[in-house]
């Protein structure tokens, strides 16, 4: 479904970014995972549209979204994306948040959507509702919300738990796979954290030093880790709960 081949980002004499290559399948859940500025971030704006790569090319449904030649703005991509701070608008209800990229459809499709979506995320009642009456994790799930209503086959999370509480970041995660699973979702983390990489992904692809060291399941990246890095982070003795086992 999505393909990137070697793409190369340099900022100034700083290399970010250096041949990376991957793909990901349909309704498939990957993280990107890494220490900060392993590059992480960039690689995902690249996917969205938000930044150019130096070189390299990426394909979408085996449409060319950009190479040397050509490049497809990110309102054109039809690729939906969970900012770290939500970027929900302060000003706009639940609802007015959930339709605001589907506002050309009519209005009865628009408030069916929104209930519909409300329900799946169980906040059933809360469509005048505003940001700042809602907790950390309900406006996570009002971006998520906002993100299912455009129909995106591909949905980007950037960091997206960072603010959220540990107490209820790791139920909202397992919620949220089991939605994403549920609408066959393909979706693309980044994340610094293992342990949310591990609880959501099908795939893990660690990233040092711009480059992706090792892409595999976090089982194998457990058994045969490919760095140093990578063995501290999945080794046996790192993790803070019994056994990776217990946790995929």
């Amino acid at each position: 479904m999505l393909e990137l081949e070697n793409i190369c980002k340099s900022f100034g004499n700083k290399v970010v970014l250096d041949n990376i290559s991957f793909n990901v399948k349909k309704g498939e859940i990957i993280s990107l995972l890494g220490q900060s500025g392993s590059g992480k971030s960039t690689l995902l704006n690249i996917i969205a549209g938000f930044e150019k790569s130096d070189d390299g090319m990426m394909t979408y449904h085996h449409e060319v979204l950009f190479n040397k030649t050509y490049f497809c703005e990110p309102q054109n991509r039809n690729i939906g994306f969970v900012f770290q701070n939500y970027a929900l608008f302060p000003h706009l209800s639940v609802e007015k948040n959930i339709c605001f990229g589907i506002s050309k459809e009519s209005k009865s499709f628009q408030s069916a959507k929104v209930e519909e979506l409300l329900e799946l995320m169980a906040m059933q009642g809360m469509q005048k509702k505003y940001p700042q009456q809602l907790s950390g994790g309900e406006q996570q799930r009002i971006a998520i919300a906002r993100v299912l209503a455009r129909q995106s086959d591909l949905i980007l999370f950037d960091e997206a738990f960072s603010s959220i509480d540990a107490g209820l970041k790791l139920k909202l995660i397992i919620q949220l796979k089991d939605i994403l699973k549920a609408q066959n979702k393909t979706v693309i983390f980044v994340t610094h954290d293992p342990r949310e990489a591990i609880f959501l992904s099908d795939r893990i692809a660690f990233i040092e030093e711009g480059q992706i060291i090792q892409y595999d399941t976090a089982m194998n990246l457990h058994n045969n880790p490919a760095s140093k890095a990578i063995l501290d982070l999945f080794g046996s003795d790192s993790f803070t709960f019994r056994s990776i086992e217990d946790v995929i």
